[in-house]
């Protein structure tokens, strides 16, 4: 009976130890992406297969829907760029993704532009500046040659105008951790916003939010010349 009674202790711990387990990566995989979407898991899955055939590039734009919705292949067709954004990330997000969005593709240039779905989602600036800190000193990390620009947030508008205050304080955020770091800060912004009314250009946004092809090219005009210079071009 003893015997019995041993063995079924055994298993039984067995078993709870392996249910720990189980649940402990149920638990990580759950909490790694705050953008847990089938959206998301299909862009992830279509980076890996654009990866298979790509050793190198000019420059990857990395961020959320505004480098999501950028039209990369018409703006920089003279140079190899990647668009790897996905609408609703978060920094957490693109912390986790860096891999198969960046490093794998050893790109001489990164564009970065993410922290507005934090803002969203009630984050404190604190919160997202950590965040995009830790995202800078991995891609330094990990790919020590390659440049990285810092692209400020976009002006908003309609029910949003009033994030705009907070959203001119991440710039001066993401400025000053662009010099903390020696990389190059670009202002879009100021070129985005209409003091008048506090907002974003109408003819810039089809949504209050994000950009129209005008607003893009207006992005686009500022932004280039620094990646053509960054690329030495």
């Amino acid at each position: 009976m003893t015997k019995k009674k041993n063995v079924f202790i055994i298993v039984l711990t067995s078993i709870l130890a392996i249910a720990v387990i189980v649940i402990s990566i149920v638990v990580v995989n759950a909490t790694k992406y705050e953008n847990d979407t089938d959206y998301f898991r299909q862009k992830l899955l279509r980076f890996e297969e654009e990866n298979a055939s790509i050793s190198s590039c000019d420059v990857v734009f990395i961020g959320d829907s505004w480098t999501d919705g950028y039209d990369i292949a018409h703006y920089y067709s003279d140079i190899t760029a990647l668009n790897r954004g996905i609408g609703g990330d978060r920094t957490k997000d693109v912390l986790y993704r860096l891999d198969v969005s960046v490093y794998e593709v050893n790109p001489k240039v990164v564009v970065l532009l993410i922290g507005g779905n934090d803002m969203l989602a009630g984050r404190s600036t604190d919160y997202i500046l950590r965040n995009y800190e830790k995202i800078i000193k991995n891609i330094r990390k990990n790919l020590p040659d390659t440049r990285i620009i810092c692209q400020s947030y976009y002006a908003v508008g309609g029910d949003f105008s009033e994030q705009n205050v907070t959203l001119q304080t991440l710039n001066d955020g993401v400025e000053n951790i662009a010099k903390d770091y020696g990389l190059r800060f670009v202002d879009v912004y100021s070129s985005l916003y209409n003091e008048e009314t506090q907002s974003v250009y109408d003819e810039y946004t089809a949504d209050s939010v994000h950009l129209t092809s005008l607003g893009y090219d207006v992005v686009t005009n500022i932004l280039k010349p620094v990646i053509l210079q960054e690329l030495g071009k």
